[in-house]
Protein backbone atom coordinates (compact mmCIF):
# COMPACT_ATOMS: atom_id res chain seq x y z
CA UNK A 1 0.00 0.00 0.00
CA UNK A 2 2.52 2.23 0.78
CA UNK A 3 4.63 2.13 -2.20
CA UNK A 4 1.53 2.60 -4.23
CA UNK A 5 1.23 5.91 -2.99
CA UNK A 6 4.82 6.30 -3.20
CA UNK A 7 4.62 5.71 -6.73
CA UNK A 8 2.03 7.74 -7.47
CA UNK A 9 3.10 10.84 -5.69
CA UNK A 10 5.92 10.43 -7.83
CA UNK A 11 4.25 10.28 -10.82
CA UNK A 12 2.37 13.04 -10.14
CA UNK A 13 5.74 15.36 -9.35
CA UNK A 14 7.46 14.00 -12.60
CA UNK A 15 4.53 14.46 -14.55
CA UNK A 16 3.87 17.97 -13.39
CA UNK A 17 7.42 18.65 -13.83
CA UNK A 18 6.79 17.32 -17.42
CA UNK A 19 3.98 18.67 -18.30
CA UNK A 20 3.24 21.79 -21.18
CA UNK A 21 1.16 24.66 -21.60
CA UNK A 22 0.98 26.90 -24.36
CA UNK A 23 3.52 29.24 -22.75
CA UNK A 24 6.16 26.56 -22.16
CA UNK A 25 7.24 23.84 -19.44
CA UNK A 26 5.22 23.86 -16.34
CA UNK A 27 7.53 23.33 -13.78
CA UNK A 28 6.12 23.80 -10.23
CA UNK A 29 2.62 24.17 -9.31
CA UNK A 30 0.60 25.21 -5.32
CA UNK A 31 -2.30 26.42 -4.26
CA UNK A 32 -1.25 29.71 -2.89
CA UNK A 33 -4.35 31.81 -1.11
CA UNK A 34 -6.63 29.39 -2.61
CA UNK A 35 -5.50 29.84 -6.23
CA UNK A 36 -3.66 27.24 -8.24
CA UNK A 37 -0.04 29.56 -8.70
CA UNK A 38 2.25 27.35 -11.73
CA UNK A 39 5.90 28.67 -12.62
CA UNK A 40 6.34 28.01 -16.68
CA UNK A 41 9.87 27.66 -17.91
CA UNK A 42 9.47 29.89 -21.35
CA UNK A 43 10.38 28.83 -24.66
CA UNK A 44 13.51 31.40 -24.45
CA UNK A 45 14.63 30.21 -20.87
CA UNK A 46 14.65 26.54 -22.25
CA UNK A 47 16.31 26.70 -24.96
CA UNK A 48 18.39 29.82 -25.09
CA UNK A 49 19.57 30.30 -21.97
CA UNK A 50 20.34 26.35 -21.91
CA UNK A 51 17.78 25.93 -18.96
CA UNK A 52 16.87 22.61 -19.58
CA UNK A 53 20.68 22.13 -18.96
CA UNK A 54 21.62 21.05 -15.43
CA UNK A 55 23.78 22.80 -13.54
CA UNK A 56 26.50 20.82 -13.90
CA UNK A 57 26.14 20.43 -17.72
CA UNK A 58 25.84 24.63 -16.99
CA UNK A 59 29.05 24.80 -15.39
CA UNK A 60 31.20 22.80 -17.83
CA UNK A 61 29.88 25.14 -20.38
CA UNK A 62 31.43 28.03 -18.68
CA UNK A 63 34.45 26.40 -17.93
CA UNK A 64 35.01 25.06 -21.50
CA UNK A 65 35.04 28.62 -22.88
CA UNK A 66 37.78 29.36 -20.41
CA UNK A 67 39.56 26.72 -21.67
CA UNK A 68 38.92 27.69 -24.80
CA UNK A 69 39.15 31.23 -25.69
CA UNK A 70 41.65 32.76 -27.88
CA UNK A 71 42.18 35.84 -25.34
CA UNK A 72 41.74 36.77 -21.75
CA UNK A 73 39.94 39.85 -22.60
CA UNK A 74 36.83 38.28 -24.56
CA UNK A 75 34.15 38.40 -22.51
CA UNK A 76 32.55 35.00 -21.30
CA UNK A 77 29.41 33.57 -22.25
CA UNK A 78 26.02 34.64 -20.47
CA UNK A 79 24.81 31.40 -18.57
CA UNK A 80 21.18 31.25 -18.30
CA UNK A 81 19.94 29.22 -14.49
CA UNK A 82 19.11 25.99 -14.79
CA UNK A 83 15.14 25.48 -14.35
CA UNK A 84 15.28 22.87 -11.83
CA UNK A 85 17.49 25.47 -9.63
CA UNK A 86 14.77 28.27 -10.68
CA UNK A 87 11.93 25.94 -9.40
CA UNK A 88 13.65 25.71 -6.18
CA UNK A 89 14.39 29.15 -5.39
CA UNK A 90 10.61 29.61 -6.61
CA UNK A 91 9.19 26.85 -4.41
CA UNK A 92 11.18 27.83 -1.11
CA UNK A 93 10.37 31.41 -1.86
CA UNK A 94 6.74 30.90 -3.30
CA UNK A 95 4.88 32.89 -0.45
CA UNK A 96 7.65 36.21 -0.78
CA UNK A 97 7.39 36.14 -4.31
CA UNK A 98 3.68 36.28 -4.37
CA UNK A 99 3.44 39.09 -2.06
CA UNK A 100 5.75 41.24 -3.69
CA UNK A 101 4.24 41.09 -7.00
CA UNK A 102 1.50 41.86 -5.41
CA UNK A 103 3.07 45.28 -2.95
CA UNK A 104 4.80 46.40 -6.32
CA UNK A 105 2.15 45.94 -8.69
CA UNK A 106 4.19 45.18 -11.75
CA UNK A 107 3.93 42.39 -13.87
CA UNK A 108 7.74 41.87 -14.05
CA UNK A 109 10.03 41.66 -11.25
CA UNK A 110 13.80 40.45 -11.46
CA UNK A 111 14.35 38.06 -8.63
CA UNK A 112 17.65 38.09 -7.22
CA UNK A 113 19.20 34.76 -4.66
CA UNK A 114 22.88 34.57 -3.48
CA UNK A 115 24.04 31.30 -3.47
CA UNK A 116 25.73 30.83 0.14
CA UNK A 117 27.40 27.44 -0.82
CA UNK A 118 28.91 28.22 -4.54
CA UNK A 119 31.89 26.15 -4.85
CA UNK A 120 32.73 26.89 -8.51
CA UNK A 121 33.86 30.44 -10.45
CA UNK A 122 32.26 33.50 -8.68
CA UNK A 123 30.26 33.93 -11.73
CA UNK A 124 27.84 30.96 -9.76
CA UNK A 125 27.50 33.07 -6.81
CA UNK A 126 24.05 34.62 -7.49
CA UNK A 127 20.55 33.62 -9.38
CA UNK A 128 19.01 36.36 -11.41
CA UNK A 129 15.74 35.46 -13.22
CA UNK A 130 13.01 37.55 -14.54
CA UNK A 131 9.14 36.54 -13.69
CA UNK A 132 6.64 37.79 -15.29
CA UNK A 133 2.88 37.33 -13.32
CA UNK A 134 -0.17 36.93 -15.48
CA UNK A 135 -2.92 35.99 -12.88
CA UNK A 136 -1.86 32.70 -11.09
CA UNK A 137 0.67 32.19 -13.66
CA UNK A 138 4.50 32.92 -13.50
CA UNK A 139 6.96 32.47 -16.32
CA UNK A 140 10.68 32.27 -16.35
CA UNK A 141 11.37 35.41 -18.96
CA UNK A 142 14.91 34.49 -18.36
CA UNK A 143 18.07 33.85 -16.02
CA UNK A 144 21.51 34.51 -15.58
CA UNK A 145 24.42 33.82 -13.61
CA UNK A 146 26.46 36.30 -11.47
CA UNK A 147 29.05 37.59 -9.13
CA UNK A 148 27.32 40.45 -8.05
CA UNK A 149 23.47 40.20 -8.60
CA UNK A 150 23.30 42.91 -11.13
CA UNK A 151 24.05 41.47 -14.42
CA UNK A 152 20.50 41.79 -15.82
CA UNK A 153 19.23 45.34 -14.36
CA UNK A 154 22.72 46.58 -15.50
CA UNK A 155 23.11 44.58 -19.02
CA UNK A 156 22.54 48.20 -21.19
CA UNK A 157 25.10 50.32 -19.45
CA UNK A 158 27.66 48.01 -18.53
CA UNK A 159 30.60 46.27 -20.38
CA UNK A 160 28.90 43.22 -20.48
CA UNK A 161 26.26 44.61 -22.97
CA UNK A 162 28.14 42.16 -25.96
CA UNK A 163 26.85 39.29 -24.05
CA UNK A 164 23.57 39.97 -23.16
CA UNK A 165 20.68 40.06 -25.87
CA UNK A 166 17.53 39.76 -24.25
CA UNK A 167 14.76 39.73 -26.82
CA UNK A 168 11.86 42.55 -26.43
CA UNK A 169 12.21 43.58 -22.83
CA UNK A 170 13.09 46.52 -21.29
CA UNK A 171 14.30 45.60 -18.26
CA UNK A 172 15.74 48.89 -16.68
CA UNK A 173 12.72 49.79 -15.38
CA UNK A 174 11.86 46.82 -13.70
CA UNK A 175 11.76 46.34 -10.00
CA UNK A 176 14.49 44.08 -8.17
CA UNK A 177 14.21 41.79 -4.90
CA UNK A 178 16.81 40.16 -3.29
CA UNK A 179 15.30 36.71 -1.88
Amino acid sequence: MLNRIIRKVLFEEISLLESKDKRGHVLFSKVVDKMLVRLISSKHQRNDRFGNLSYEDSVEKYENFLERRKSKFQVPPRIGVPDKMVADVFSQNVNKINDKFKELNKNKIIFVKERKNNEDDPNFDYIEIILDKDGSNYTIISSAFSEDGKFLKNYKTSEQQDRVMLEIYNISRLPIVFL
